[in-house]
C-alpha cells in the first residue's frame, strides 16, 4: 500500500520537477536573449547602399510596383519620340540639301554652260561665250487650239480688181521645220505688174486684230497657225478687200539657206543692229543644235568665224551671209515691229538686186535647188516667168513699200493685258491699199 502510495507520489513528484525545470530553462533563455539584444535599437529592415543623410522611407509609403512600371513606360515613350524627331530633322536636312546642292555645284565640265541672256542695250562687243537662247516674250507664246485645224475652200476674193497686177502673199513663219503649225512673223503682199515688172511691197502688221472662224478677236499672224496659207489669204482678202490666190511660204532655216544661195546681201547697218544680228544668228544656231541638225562645236565655230565686228560708219555697206541676213530681218527689240517690217522690205529689195539680169536657166536652177526650203502654189514656170519680168528691167529700182493698217485707222493699246492694233477701219485701209497698188 505504502509502496503504491509512495510510488505514485514519486511519479507525481517527478512530473512536477520536470515541469519546474522546463519553466526555469525557458526563463533563463529569455533572460539571456534580453542581455544580448541592444537596449535602445529598434528592430528594422536593413537598407542597402542608402546614404546616411537620406531619410528612411516607411514601408507603407514606398512607391507601388505598378507606379514604377508606369514610369518605365513613360521613359520608353519619350525615348521613342526623341528618335522619331531626330529622323524627321535628318529627313528635312536631306531634302534641303537636295534642293540647294545643285545650285552650289558648277556641274559636269562636259556640259555646255548657260550664261546670262544677251543685253540688248549694251554698247560693248559680243561676249566671249556662245550664249544660249533667251526666253520668248509672253506675247510670243503659241496660240491655243489645234494647228491648221480650219479647212478653207473659199478665199473671199474681191472681184473686179485690175488683173494686170498679180498679188502674192509672202509668208515668213517662226516654225523650225517647214510645214509645222506656226505663226507668221512676216506677212507681205507682193504686187507684181505682169507687163512692166514693177513691184510693190505691203507689210501687214502682225499684231493687227482680226476675227475668223472660231476666233472673234485674235492677231492676224495666228491665221496661219489655225488654217495655214489658205486661211491667211482669206483673212487678208476680207480685211483689206484683196484678190490674193497665190502664196510663197518660207521658214527661218529656209530663208537663211535661200539668202546664202543667192550670195547674201550688202546692207548698211548701225552698231546696235550689228549686235542684234549677232544675237539672232546665235539663237538660230542653237535651234539647229536642239533639232539635231548641227553639232555644238561646229555651230560655235561657224558663229565665231562669221561674227560681225564691223558696222556702217562712212556709208559703206556691210556684207551679210545667209544667217546674218535672217538675223537682220528678224530684228524687232531694237525699236519696234514697224522697224522690223521696214528691214524685211529692205532685205527683199537687196535680194532682188542680187538676181538682177539673171537668166531663165539660172533662175530655174535656183528655184529647183532650193525647193525644199519653201512652199508655194505657184508652178515653177510661173515663178520663173514673173521673176524674169521683174529682174530683166533695165531701169530696175527698189520696190515701193507701205504697211497696213495705215496710221489713223486703228487704236493701238492694251486690252485685257494684250497689246494689239484694235478697231481697224477696214474700209479706210481698203481704199488706201487700192490707191497704192492700182493708181
Amino acid at each position: 500500500m505504502s509502496e503504491n502510495r509512495y510510488g505514485q507520489f514519486d511519479r507525481q513528484r517527478i512530473q512536477e520537477n520536470r515541469k519546474k525545470t522546463a519553466g526555469q530553462t525557458r526563463q533563463t533563455g529569455y533572460a539571456r536573449a534580453i542581455e544580448k539584444a541592444p537596449e535602445d535599437k529598434e528592430t528594422q529592415r536593413p537598407v542597402r547602399n542608402m546614404p546616411k543623410t537620406e531619410k528612411r522611407m516607411p514601408v507603407q509609403a514606398r512607391t507601388p510596383v505598378k507606379a514604377n512600371n508606369g514610369k518605365k513606360q513613360t521613359k520608353k515613350k519619350n525615348k521613342a519620340f526623341g528618335v522619331l524627331s531626330a529622323i524627321v530633322v535628318l529627313a528635312a536636312l536631306a531634302f534641303l540639301a537636295w534642293l540647294v546642292l545643285p545650285l552650289l555645284i558648277k556641274g559636269d565640265p562636259g556640259v555646255q554652260p548657260t550664261p546670262t541672256p544677251y543685253n540688248y542695250t549694251a554698247t560693248s562687243g559680243e561676249g566671249s561665250v556662245f550664249v544660249s537662247l533667251v526666253n520668248a516674250d509672253p506675247t510670243d507664246a503659241p496660240p491655243e487650239g489645234q494647228g491648221n485645224s480650219i479647212s478653207v475652200t473659199d478665199l473671199s476674193v474681191t472681184e473686179g480688181l485690175d488683173e494686170t497686177w498679180l498679188n502674192v502673199l509672202l509668208l515668213g513663219t517662226d516654225s523650225r521645220v517647214l510645214g509645222e503649225p506656226a505663226r507668221t512673223d512676216t506677212m507681205i503682199i507682193c504686187s507684181i505688174n505682169k507687163v512692166t515688172g514693177d513691184v510693190k511691197l505691203i507689210s501687214i502688221m502682225r499684231d493687227t486684230d482680226v476675227s475668223f472662224e472660231g476666233h472673234e478677236s485674235t492677231r492676224i499672224n495666228n491665221a496661219f497657225f489655225y488654217g495655214g496659207p489658205n486661211l491667211s489669204m482669206k483673212v487678208v482678202n476680207e480685211t483689206f478687200g484683196m484678190n490674193i490666190q497665190h502664196y510663197v511660204y518660207v521658214d527661218f532655216s529656209g530663208f537663211a539657206q535661200i539668202a546664202e544661195a543667192i550670195g547674201g546681201v550688202e546692207m548698211q547697218i548701225t552698231e546696235n543692229e550689228m549686235k542684234h544680228i549677232n544675237h539672232n544668228v546665235m539663237e538660230q544656231y542653237h535651234l539647229l543644235i536642239k533639232q539635231g541638225k548641227m553639232e555644238y562645236s561646229v555651230a560655235e565655230a561657224e558663229y565665231y568665224d562669221t561674227l560681225l565686228e564691223t558696222y556702217t560708219t562712212d556709208g559703206s555697206p556691210v556684207h551679210l551671209n545667209g544667217m546674218q541676213t535672217l538675223g537682220y530681218a528678224r530684228i524687232r527689240k531694237l525699236d519696234s515691229d514697224y522697224g522690223r517690217t521696214e528691214r524685211q522690205r529692205k532685205v527683199l529689195n537687196a535680194l532682188m538686186g542680187k538676181l538682177q539680169n539673171a537668166s531663165y536657166t539660172t533662175l530655174a536652177n535656183m528655184a529647183l535647188t532650193n525647193a525644199k526650203y519653201y512652199a508655194t502654189n505657184l508652178s515653177l514656170n510661173q515663178l520663173v516667168d514673173f521673176a524674169q519680168v521683174v529682174l530683166s528691167r533695165t531701169d530696175f529700182t527698189q520696190a515701193q513699200s507701205m504697211y497696213l493698217p495705215v496710221q489713223g485707222t486703228y487704236t493701238e493699246e492694251r486690252r485685257n493685258n494684250d497689246a494689239r492694233l484694235y478697231d481697224v477701219d477696214k474700209e479706210a485701209n481698203k481704199i488706201a491699199l487700192h490707191n497704192f497698188i492700182y493708181k
